[in-house]
């Protein structure tokens, strides 16, 4: 039998999420709720870690960093995910909290493409201001940190 590829769900935006976006998350539940979505498992090549103010960061690295892709097609909520992780487009990078970027998305199972994907992505600079700690396991756990919202 001939192993199948997974793939991501069809839809306009296809956005890694990898804390309080992730399903049970804070602002899963206050931002997502209301639109047509779907999360699909995934892992995004970086480096991870727990923020003081209660919410994670994502570097570039190596480790392979879990999360799952929300998948919609409404560009409002593209615009309300720009608002709550203080991005903004025509802003230079410094002035941004995080900043939106593309990355291949890979099934976490079988390591297989799923594709191209946006991530919402900190600087080193940034991680150290807001006292990152470094997660090892490459997971932020929405069950550890659900209680905590910025």
């Amino acid at each position: 039998m001939e192993e199948t590829s997974p793939a991501l769900p069809p839809a306009r935006f296809h956005v890694f999420v990898y804390g309080t976006l992730r399903p049970g998350g804070f602002y899963a539940r206050k931002l997502c709720l209301p639109y047509p979505h779907r999360y699909t498992p995934a892992v995004v090549d970086g480096r991870l870690y727990h923020l003081k103010p209660g919410y994670p960061g994502l570097t570039r690295g190596a480790d392979a960093v879990r999360g799952e892709v929300l998948s919609f097609d409404d560009p409002t909520l593209l615009r309300d995910l720009d608002r709550l992780e203080d991005y903004h487009a025509d802003a230079p990078p410094a002035r941004n909290l995080y900043i939106r970027e593309c990355a291949e998305a890979r099934d976490p199972a079988t390591g297989h493409p799923l594709g191209e994907v946006l991530l919402y992505r900190m600087t080193e600079d940034r991680v150290r201001q807001y006292g990152g700690v470094y997660l090892s396991e490459a997971e932020w756990s929405v069950d550890r940190y659900s209680g905590e919202e910025r």
